[in-house]
């Protein structure tokens, strides 16, 4: 890929946009390569089916303004993506459904120092962007389905669903939020301590459904 338009900084979106010249921070002509290979096993028919698929791919930017021209991996770079399905169908009425996802954690940027203020407070330094990753990410799903006709002189099909999302409530992060703190009263002679803290979503979730074919 050539002519790609690219980010030369850290910030978020929401706050180049109110920047008021927000083209001060893009780059232009940029280069770009992906590739990849996927593989999937999968078993459609009888009581018991479903499917395996994985993904490896990579897919990288190089801007000459940007971590001193080196290739680096793009934001949405996930090198390794696992799906597994399983299903199995009890007899008529009651089936049984099962997923696990697993992917590897997304490109992020970390400061790799902090420079220290003479008022106490620190502020973060970033040398690269996208020089580091999130946690990888991964869950697992179940569902119980129980089907029936309804009674009446026009009987339908129904379904009645339960299930869980994330049953064993991995913490999946979707951003991480760096702080710095004091042991004490604010100044420069207080020691400064720096955490990372993940943000998650929807860990342990219960999932109701019910549907009705008119």
């Amino acid at each position: 890929m050539k002519g790609l338009v690219g980010l030369r900084t850290n910030q978020s979106l929401t706050e180049i946009l109110s920047s008021g010249n927000w083209n001060r921070f893009l780059l232009n002509n940029g280069r770009g390569k992906a590739y990849g290979v996927e593989v999937l096993l999968e078993k459609s028919s009888g009581r018991f089916n479903g499917f395996v698929g994985y993904t490896w791919s990579r897919s990288w930017r190089k801007f000459d303004a940007i971590n001193g021209g080196d290739w680096t991996p793009f934001v949405y770079d996930r090198p390794h993506d696992l799906e597994a399905v399983l299903n199995f169908r009890l007899n008529n009425r009651w089936s049984f459904h099962t997923g696990f996802v697993y992917q590897r954690g997304q490109p992020m940027t970390s400061p790799t120092a902090y420079v220290r203020r003479m008022d106490g407070s620190s502020e973060p330094v970033y040398t690269r962007l996208l020089n580091d990753r999130l946690p990888d990410i991964h869950r697992l799903d179940i569902m119980i389905e129980y089907e029936y006709r309804t009674i009446g002189k026009r009987p339908k099909s129904a379904k009645l669903s339960f299930g869980v999302y994330n049953i064993y409530g991995r913490a999946n992060p979707i951003g991480v939020a760096f702080r710095s703190f004091s042991a004490g009263s604010s100044g420069a002679d207080v020691p400064l301590f720096h955490s990372a803290t993940y943000q998650t979503l929807f860990r342990f979730v219960p999932i109701f459904n019910y549907s009705i074919n008119w």
